[in-house]
């Protein structure tokens, strides 16, 4: 503290959970769980570590603090719920003192929250939906405060519609974009972070739900069907034919979304570049390791059929769609990014990818120490992917980017 007066406050623990309970209420209990719950909120902790959280789009603070409820046995989404409400309140004090921009991102927080919140809650049920839809209504909120604000896409396929966010560059016209999804559960909003590096080079982002993904799945009714990828290359026609984005389209998919990217660039001859982090040739692989995670499968699909839903993996090899004649290979420059030790897929799968690259412009960058899609070097890997596709992406006569 400074001669001339008091300094800045110095809040304890306790002082700062003070100031939560008088602006929301006390802090979610313990509770006494048995050992399958006990072994579920374990498994949210593994499958959301701090990286994650934080590289996906939560607050640091909210993360701390959700690991320490989820330590002291709180329910995880119990804990991320309560979380979010608080990020709510901010948002809407700020909102209401003229302070938007703290708004903003106090909403895309709440969002963040929300969604960390349902992903434990694997099958498709009214909670699940019922936190899902708070956690795209608080994401709405805060991309209506954006600059330029975030347009809200209904992309139709198979009788129904994919749903995204395109996201502009400012001052750029008729940009490149650039579509980007998840997997089995890290789901579009969670690759905000991703899209925001994007523009600030001056592309497009798309952040879309495919089939059996996020709103796609969960709000509109569409799930996982075999041969996904003319899902995302309806994605990439109506880019194509979008009146405010150029005439190239990139794609970055993450996790078993890299395996998605994969096939699509093997059979759309329009993707202009594309990106795998966390992929996989083979995706089946992740049963042999982790066999519950068919349960995420099934989620996708619609149905509890286990043996249906490895089958679907199996089907989303690479090598299915290769061909003697040559095609079914990726013909556009091709980046895998992967973690050396990641767990949910094998480096060595990951690399078999490069395999069916039918472009000299095709390269994989491994990170000694990357976990699954790594999370623990986000930024690193956003600056990576977007100078990439920037210089994939770029005019080829005038060198610039729009």
């Amino acid at each position: 503290m400074g001669a001339g007066g008091a300094g800045p406050a110095q809040f304890t623990g306790a002082a700062k959970v003070s100031f939560f309970q008088r602006e929301h209420g006390p802090l979610p209990e313990p509770q006494a769980l048995d050992a399958e719950a006990c072994g579920a909120l374990d498994a949210a902790r593994r499958a959301m570590p701090m990286q994650r959280l934080v590289g996906n789009g939560m607050d640091y603070a909210d993360a701390v603090a959700l690991h320490g409820m989820a330590e002291r046995r709180v329910p995880w989404t119990e804990a991320a719920c309560w979380l979010g409400d608080a990020n709510l309140l901010r948002a809407e004090a700020a909102q209401r003192s003229g302070h938007m921009l703290t708004a903003r991102t106090a909403f895309f927080h709440a969002a963040s929250c929300f969604r960390f919140a349902q992903s434990p809650l694997i099958q498709d049920s009214a909670r699940k939906a019922a936190i899902y839809q708070r956690a795209l209504n608080a994401f709405r909120q805060g991309a209506r405060l954006a600059a330029p604000g975030y347009d809200k896409l209904e992309i139709p396929h198979r009788g129904g519609v994919l749903h995204g966010w395109l996201m502009q560059p400012p001052g750029v016209k008729w940009p490149p974009a650039v579509i980007i999804f998840g997997g089995a559960d890290g789901w579009r909003e969670e690759y905000h972070g991703g899209a925001l590096a994007l523009l600030e080079r001056g592309m497009a982002a798309l952040l879309l739900d495919g089939p059996g993904q996020g709103e796609t799945r969960i709000l509109g009714g569409m799930h996982l069907h075999p041969g996904v990828e003319a899902a995302f290359s309806a994605a990439v026609g109506h880019l194509l034919a979008h009146p405010l984005v150029g005439n190239r389209v990139g794609i970055w998919g993450n996790s078993l979304g890299g395996s998605f990217a994969a096939r699509t660039a093997a059979s759309d001859a329009r993707v202009a570049a594309c990106c795998v982090t966390g992929g996989s040739s083979d995706p089946v692989e992740v049963l042999d390791r982790f066999p519950r995670f068919v349960e995420r499968i099934q989620a996708m699909l619609g149905h509890g059929d286990a043996a249906q839903a490895r089958t679907a993996l199996e089907d989303l090899a690479l090598h299915t769609l290769a061909r003697a004649d040559g095609q079914g290979r990726i013909g556009c420059p091709l980046l895998v990014l992967h973690g050396a030790p990641d767990p949910i897929f094998a480096v060595e799968n990951a690399e078999r990818i490069l395999a069916f690259a039918d472009n000299a412009d095709a390269r994989m960058v491994v990170w000694d120490d990357g976990d699954h899609c790594i999370y623990n070097h986000t930024h690193e890997k956003h600056c990576t992917v977007a100078d990439w596709f920037a210089e994939r992406l770029r005019d080829p006569v005038t060198g610039e980017a729009t």
